[in-house]
Order: structure tokens, then sequence, then C-alpha cells
């Protein structure tokens, strides 16, 4: 629930977040900026419109979802055989043509089928693979129809989709050539065909996933360093650069000319997370053990952040954008995660605040318990949006905007130190689903781009794919529990049986067959002036009983058979 509203009118009025009470980590809220900060407040007024417009949240009835059709573009889909939201679903999902109705197409918009969809997110577990080792990322391949995940055992898995049933099925395992405990990070470039992958080393290594034989290629940093390690790599929209986040600094690496063009030493600790806000590659945002969120403009003539965002009391694990140039999020180590606007940035208050804050931290998230931290907002915080209720500990965790095709980026969603993975709605301001089932830190998950899919993955080695079905449960919490395996689930994990129709009408068995009476056959023509043959279906009978190849049978059945029929 949102502990602050905006204040428009016929909206109640609750706290604002500098006046929220301690609350419990376990409890998942959300809290926004209070109206006193102006800037902030009102970007977060336009990211709430932005969502009820691309989310179909304002449409209450169906006559008012139709709109214009010279301002808007609709998709032409089919009538529906039936009027449930599974039906419409269906023909948008397969993208059938045109079917005129009384003379006129039927159209639906794009902001009606996300609202459709919003209403159906997924609700069934299905195994994909477990690995004897943890599972550190994952990620989709050929525009959803494959998934790369990487884990701890040197191993890079594909996956494709194969049959009706859209089950995912081991196509390839590719051996990296180098580790240094674990794969940290990997990405795919925007084209599907590469992906650079990152460990506890001064070099990245690019693979060509459409090769047989997996060919290798080192794209190393200039450092000197005996402790290097790349914690986050991001292609940009064209695919030539990759941003990465690295113990010592900020590094970008040119493909096209095989070579690092970059290097900042852009914070006072590890950089974790760097992410493009937008399709361009001039601008880069970084994040690190700092706690602070620095925009970096290539364009600039000097190297010095264009803006920087401060809010957390801890360090920062993962940046997410909505590629939009507007809005971006952070997860953090103090258990939260913070929705910014570009637009706003912090003052000297807000980073002053956050540095002390950091510098006062005396535990580690790596193998101690979470401490008890203030849920207000640090002086010159200029967050638009906190969200509070998921565990970071043992490992960057990652949370992500959902995607504005199947959702209308309506949630976010983030992984989980409890086994989980939490879905936060930020319209209503409320958890929206915590998917668990797994028995350690959920540190990635990833929502498909087309369609209400969603896939987990985990240090207990499991990876699962989250899928609606009508028959599952309807609940937000979706554990272990509610994901129960009956008895006739074998070949296909939670395939129940089709129930039978009821008012289908049974087969009706065939009468006994009776012996034929000759002498009541009358082959001849009727003397009533009925020139029809007589007892037409007896005589169909007749011709079944008797053949050619029966008569010429002298075997003890054929004997039997005929010796019966002369009695009769």
């Amino acid at each position: 629930m949102l502990s602050d509203h905006s204040s428009d009118e016929g909206e109640d009025q609750p706290r604002s977040s500098d006046q929220a009470e301690e609350r419990s980590e376990n409890r998942p809220y959300i809290t926004i900026p209070a109206a006193s900060s102006t800037k902030a407040h009102a970007s977060y007024r336009n990211l709430r419109q932005e969502i009820t417009i691309r989310a179909g949240l304002m449409y209450d009835e169906p006559s008012v979802s139709m709109p214009v059709s010279d301002t808007v573009t609709e998709m032409h889909v089919p009538l529906p055989s039936c009027s449930t939201a599974s039906g419409i679903m269906r023909n948008c999902r397969y993208g059938m043509g045109r079917r005129p109705q009384f003379g006129r197409n039927v159209g639906i918009d794009e902001a009606s089928i996300v609202a459709i969809r919003n209403r159906a997110t997924p609700n069934r577990r299905k195994i994909v693979d477990r690995t004897p080792t943890k599972t550190f990322c994952i990620e989709y391949l050929n525009g959803g129809r494959s998934l790369l995940t990487a884990s701890q055992d040197n191993k890079l898995r594909i996956y494709d989709q194969t049959g009706t049933r859209r089950r995912y099925v081991k196509s390839k395992e590719i051996t990296v050539p180098f580790i240094g405990w674990s794969i940290l990070d990997f990405a795919v470039s925007p084209d599907g065909n590469y992906a650079v992958y990152s460990t506890w080393h001064n070099a990245l290594f690019q693979c060509d996933l459409r090769a047989d034989v997996p060919t290798w290629q080192d794209m190393p940093f200039e450092s000197d360093e005996t402790r290097f390690g790349v914690f986050s790599i991001k292609f940009n929209s064209a695919g030539t650069e990759v941003a990465t986040g690295a113990t010592s600094g900020l590094y970008v690496y040119d493909r096209e000319i095989d070579r690092c063009v970059v290097k900042i030493n852009a914070h006072d600790d590890d950089v974790n997370a760097v992410c493009y806000p937008d399709d361009s590659s001039f601008t880069i945002l970084s994040s690190g053990d700092d706690g602070l969120i620095k925009l970096w403009d290539r364009r600039a003539s000097h190297v010095q952040p264009a803006s920087i965002f401060a809010g957390h009391r801890d360090g920062i694990t993962y940046l997410d954008t909505k590629k939009d140039g507007k809005y971006f999020l952070s997860n953090s180590k103090d258990q939260s995660i913070k929705v910014w606007d570009l637009r706003v940035a912090s003052d000297r208050i807000g980073i002053h605040a956050t540095r002390k804050a950091v510098g006062g931290q005396r535990w580690d998230y790596r193998w101690q318990m979470t401490r008890n931290f203030k849920t207000t907002n640090l002086p010159g915080d200029s967050s638009i949006m906190t969200l509070r209720g998921h565990s970071v500990l043992h490992t960057l965790v990652r949370a992500k905007f959902s995607p504005p095709s199947t959702t209308g980026n309506r949630f976010i969603y983030t992984g989980c130190a409890r086994g989980g993975c939490l879905v936060y709605d930020l319209y209503t301001g409320e958890m929206h689903k915590r998917y668990g089932c797994h028995r350690s830190v959920v540190r990635d998950a990833v929502w498909h781009p087309y369609d209400n899919e969603l896939l987990t993955s985990s240090w207990d080695g499991n990876v699962y794919v989250w899928r609606y079905d009508n028959r599952g449960p309807t609940g937000a919490d979706l554990n272990m529990e509610s994901q129960v395996v009956q008895d006739y689930d074998s070949t296909d994990e939670f395939d129940e049986p089709v129930p039978r129709n009821r008012g289908r009408p049974l087969k009706r068995s065939l009468p006994p067959v009776r012996p034929v009476h000759h002498q009541l056959l009358n082959l001849g023509p009727r003397t009533d002036g009925n020139t029809n043959r007589v007892q037409m279906k007896i005589a169909l009978e007749e011709e079944e009983t008797s053949s050619e190849e029966e008569s010429r049978d002298d075997t003890y059945a054929a004997i039997a058979r005929r010796h019966r029929r002369q009695r009769s």
C-alpha cells in the first residue's frame, strides 16, 4: 500500500514519507515524497499518470475503451470465441488478422490489451532445469523464444521453446574459458548473436552463440590491480559498445575498434551497476558501494558527473531503466528500491547525508543478518518512490521494470534473499505477487518481453518459469504449498486432466444381432405395387455375415458358424 498519495481531488491524503512510522521489513509497502518536495512529488504524479495511460487503467467501461481511430493506432483482432479474458488474450497473442463483424472491424487498442494481461499475471510454476551449482544470471534470447543461464560451474546453458506447451529444452551447453569463483554477469547483444560475460578478471570474454563450436574473444582492460572484477555489463542499443562497472571504476569497451575507450574513476568504492538511460550512447548511469548514483555525459569536455542522485543508506546493487530517458530504479543493500527521475537531481544536502549514512555502516551483507534500517527518507532525498519488503543479502540482487508491451511498466519485480521474487504494483502501492518455491536467494529474474511469463533463477540451482493458468492459485503469495503437484502429474508438471463434459451424450451400444429367418424374406417385388426391397436393414446384416472368403474357409470355426446358421 502507499504511505502517501498525490493531492488530487477525490483521493485520500495520508501521511508523507517524512512522517512514516517504523514498519516491519517483511511487510511490503511503498512510500512517495511529501508535497513539500515540489519537483519529486510532481514527477511522481507524472509517472502515475503515465502508468495509468499505458496500462489501460483509465478505462472503466468497455464503451469508453474504444479510442478514436484517427488518433490511436488499433490492433485488429478477430472476435474471441468467448467473452473471457483468456480468449481475448489468446487471439491477441497469436496475432490473427481482421474479421469483419456486421460490416465493421473489431479492434482493441494496446492499452486495453495491457489491462487484460495485467489481470492474468503468472501464477503457475514450471521447472526449466535443476543444476548442482548456483545460477547467477538469466536472460531471454531470440525475442523470447530461448533463454540463456550462467552458473558457477563454468557453464552457459541455452534452452529453446519446443512443442505446443512451450517447454524449455536444453539445446546447448557452453564451457567458458576462464572463471574466477563464478560468472558475475553476462549480457547479450541486441541482435542476439553474441554473449559477453565477466568474472574476477581484468578482461571480458565474448562468444558467438551461432557457432556449433564456441569461439572466444578476449576484451581486456588496462589495469595493474591484483583484485579486479567486473560486476555489471550493459550493451548500448546499437550493440557497438559495452559499458561495465568494475572494482576500479567505469569502463566502456568499443567492439568495433576492439579496445577500451572510456575509463573513469566514478565512485569511491566498487562500481556494482551501470546502465544506459535511453537508446543513445551519450549518457551512462553508474552506482556502487558508496550509495550514490551518477549520470555521465560523454559529450562534456570535463570528466565530471552531470547529475548525482542521493537517498540510499547503503551500497547499491543494481540499476534498471525504462529506456525513456526519464525514469530509472536502483536496488540497495538498505533493503529498498528507489525510483528516480533524471530531471530531479539531488543537492549537496542529500549527497552529504548519503555519504554520512553509508560511511556509518558496520555490517557486511554477504554473511550478516539485515540491520534495522530506518524507513524515513534522508534529508535531500530526491527519489520519487521507495519500495520496501524484499531482502538484499549475500549477493548483488537485481530489480527491474516490467516490460511496457505486456504490462505498461506497471510493476517492479526483484529477487529476494528469502528465496522468492516480489512484484510491486506501482499503481496501487501494494505487493502484487510473491513468487516463492526457491530454497536459496533469488539473484536474478526476467520478464518475457511480449508474453505474461516470468523466469527466476536461484542459488539453489533451480530455474523456474512462471505462467498464467486459470486452474492455478488466485492468491498473491505463491509459495510451495500453492504449487502442490498432484499424483497424476507425471509427464508435465501441473498437467491436470481435462474435465469431462457432463452434458455430452453417451455412446449407445448396438443391439445384439438377431438370427435371420430366411422364410420371412421376400426377395421379389411386392404385390401391393411398392417396388422397394423389403427388410433392407436385415438384408444388409445378412450380407455382412456371409462372404465368399468365409464359404471357402474350411477351418473348424467356419464350419461351426455355417452349421449354426443352417439350424436357425
